[in-house]
C-alpha cells in the first residue's frame, strides 16, 4: 500500500495527470473519512472551542462562507466539491443560495448525490438534510474537470475552490474559466495551502520538509506570490488575503500526536503499519514547517473587475 501511494505521488508530480492525482486523492480521502468520522476533505480551522478534526472542518467550511459573502450570492459554483458536504452546509446557512458542485471524481459526485436523500443525518449528528428547504432543487452536480467548466458565461455570483485549487492543472486555466463564468463583480474564493518562504536548498529537500503535505499536496506546491500574480494577471482584483496556517497545520498535528494511540488503531484496521509511521513523522514535519514560516494556508477573495476577452 505505501509503495503504491509513493508511486502515485511520483506520477502525479511528473505527469501532472488528473487521473493520477485523483487516484492518490481517493486513498487519502478514505483516510480522512476513517480518522475524522466524516466526509469533509479539508484540514479544518482550530480554536479554543474545537477539539475534534470534524468540528474544525465544519468551522472552516462556515468561515469560508462568511469570508466569501455567500449571503449575497444566489448562484455558487463549488469546484472540486468532493462529497458535497460543504455545499450542503452552505445551503443550510444561506437559504437563498443555489449551489452547483463540480468534481472530476465521478464516485464522489455519486456519493454527493446520495447525500441529498431526505431525513439523512450527515457526519457526527451535526448536519440534517431534512432541515434544509428545497435541498434537492438547490443543489446540482456536474462531473467535469476544473479547467473546462461546462457553465455559461457571466452566470455565477461566486466560484469557490475549497482546498482543491492546488490539484488543478494548469491553475491559470481554472482562473480564466472562473473569470469567464462569474458575473461582473462576482467573487472567486480560494482556500489553498501555499509556500511562503523559499528555502535555498534543492526542491526535493523542500518537499520533504512539507511533512504529510508532500503526499496529500502532491499536485503543485504554489508560492503565495505566484498565486497572487496569476490571479491578478487574469482579470481579478484581490480584495483580501487571509493567512490562517497557524490555526490549521499546528493544532491538527498536535491533535494527531496527542491522540495517536487511538488514531493508530483506527488506521491499522484499513492500512499497513508503515503508512501510520509515515503519517506520524510527517505530522511532525508539517508542524515544524508551519512554525518556521515555510508554509501557510491562504484564503483569497478576488473580484472580477477587468473586462478582458475570454480568448486572450
Amino acid at each position: 500500500m505505501f509503495f503504491r501511494i509513493t508511486w502515485l505521488a511520483l506520477l502525479s508530480l511528473m505527469r501532472r495527470n488528473d487521473k493520477d492525482v485523483m487516484k492518490i486523492y481517493n486513498i487519502f480521502s478514505d483516510l480522512m473519512k476513517v480518522t475524522t468520522g466524516g466526509s469533509l476533505l479539508n484540514f479544518g480551522f482550530w480554536d479554543n472551542q474545537v477539539n475534534h478534526p470534524f468540528d474544525a472542518q465544519m468551522k472552516l467550511t462556515s468561515m469560508l462562507g462568511i469570508f466569501g459573502s455567500f449571503q449575497n450570492a444566489k448562484y455558487i459554483l463549488d469546484v472540486g466539491s468532493g462529497y458535497s458536504i460543504p455545499a450542503i452546509k452552505w445551503l443550510e446557512e444561506y437559504p437563498e443560495s443555489n449551489i452547483y458542485c463540480i468534481d472530476i471524481n465521478y464516485n464522489q459526485i455519486v456519493e454527493g448525490r446520495h447525500n441529498l436523500k431526505k431525513n439523512q443525518i450527515l457526519d457526527r449528528q451535526t448536519l440534517k438534510t431534512n432541515s434544509i428547504a428545497n435541498l434537492e432543487k438547490r443543489l446540482s452536480h456536474i462531473n467535469s474537470t476544473s479547467t473546462f467548466l461546462g457553465v455559461k458565461n457571466d452566470t455565477m455570483d461566486r466560484i469557490v475552490a475549497f482546498e482543491s485549487a492546488h490539484h488543478f492543472w494548469p491553475l491559470e486555466q481554472f482562473v480564466r474559466e472562473a473569470r469567464r463564468i462569474l458575473k461582473r463583480l462576482g467573487l472567486l474564493i480560494i482556500a489553498i495551502p501555499v509556500i511562503v518562504k523559499t528555502s535555498k536548498r534543492i526542491r526535493c529537500l523542500e518537499v520533504r520538509d512539507l511533512g504529510i503535505l508532500k503526499i496529500t499536496w502532491a499536485s503543485e506546491h504554489y508560492n503565495i506570490e505566484f498565486v497572487k500574480s496569476l490571479i491578478e494577471y487574469n482579470g481579478f482584483k484581490i480584495d483580501e488575503i487571509r493567512l490562517i496556517g497557524s490555526s490549521v497545520y499546528q493544532p491538527l498535528a498536535e491533535y494527531y500526536l496527542n491522540n495517536r494511540t487511538y488514531l493508530r488503531n483506527v488506521i491499522l484496521n484499513y492500512y499497513p503499519n508503515l503508512l501510520e509511521l509515515i503519517i506520524n513523522k510527517s505530522m511532525l514535519r508539517m508542524k515544524r514547517a508551519s512554525e518556521n514560516g515555510v508554509i501557510d494556508y491562504a484564503l483569497f477573495r478576488c473580484i472580477k473587475h477587468s473586462e478582458v476577452s475570454y480568448d486572450s
